[in-house]
């Protein structure tokens, strides 16, 4: 599957391939931690580690 072919596929193919499957669990803590940063340095540092 590639992006590249979005016209030719169902969007829910794509929910369910499994690299998307696999990353949903690291996409939340990620967001977790952004919203953890309550200062800039804060803000930086989460963007180093990124």
């Amino acid at each position: 599957m590639s992006l590249f072919d979005a016209d030719y596929y169902d969007p829910d193919d794509m929910l369910a391939h499994p690299r998307h499957q696999e990353m949903q669990p690291v996409l939340a803590a990620l967001i977790q931690q952004l919203r953890d940063c309550t200062t800039e340095e804060a803000g930086v540092a989460f963007q180093r580690d990124l």
